[in-house]
């Protein structure tokens, strides 16, 4: 974590809370793994993109957590079928004043595997599409830059794409879908 400024500023009735969020935070940066960009990448792919929830956070700015409004969070929990509360994910897992949770990245992670294995259609027509849609779009004069594009997103595309017990099913740049 970079520099902290010592000041604060907030109204003295939220300090309470401000301070527990603080401290909740630093305890999960101390007990969270950090996820490489390629998994970050894939969990928001799965997540935030492909679950139909785009207004949420997903993993933003540090690789060590997952945050998604508390409403957000207890649907995809529910619809991934994993036991017990979001609220209750992991080591770390607290929810802020804002009503956000924040989730380790690795419990970030477990629910994306449970929610493309339990919804794979619904992560995997949004991969599809995204693919297709940079496929086409570089082909128009001055975009080939979203073929590299896509080629750099392609690890996450395949990782988003893969539940427990099965096999990457995205497909690689350049090969036809069995609709065309």
């Amino acid at each position: 974590m970079g520099a902290l400024s010592g000041m604060l500023i907030c109204p003295w009735s939220s300090l309470p809370r401000v301070l527990k969020d603080e401290q909740s935070d630093h305890y999960l940066v101390d007990t969270a793994a950090v996820v490489d960009r390629v998994t970050a990448h894939a969990v928001n792919l799965v997540l935030v993109d492909g679950s139909g929830e785009s207004s949420e956070v997903g993993i933003l700015n540090r690789p060590d957590e997952c945050v998604l409004t508390s409403a957000a969070a207890t649907r995809l929990w529910t619809r991934a079928g994993l036991p017990g509360t979001v609220t209750r994910a992991g080591v770390g897992t607290y929810v802020d004043r804002h009503d956000r949770v924040h989730l380790p990245a690795a419990q970030g992670y477990r629910m994306a595997r449970a929610f493309a294995a339990s919804e794979p259609q619904t992560v995997l027509r949004y991969i599809a599409e995204v693919e297709d849609n940079l496929e086409a779009e570089g082909m128009i004069p001055g975009e080939r830059w979203q073929h590299e594009y896509l080629r750099e997103q392609s690890p996450a595309m395949a990782l988003g794409g893969t539940g427990p017990d099965t096999r990457p099913r995205s497909r690689t740049f350049g090969e036809r879908s069995s609709a065309s």
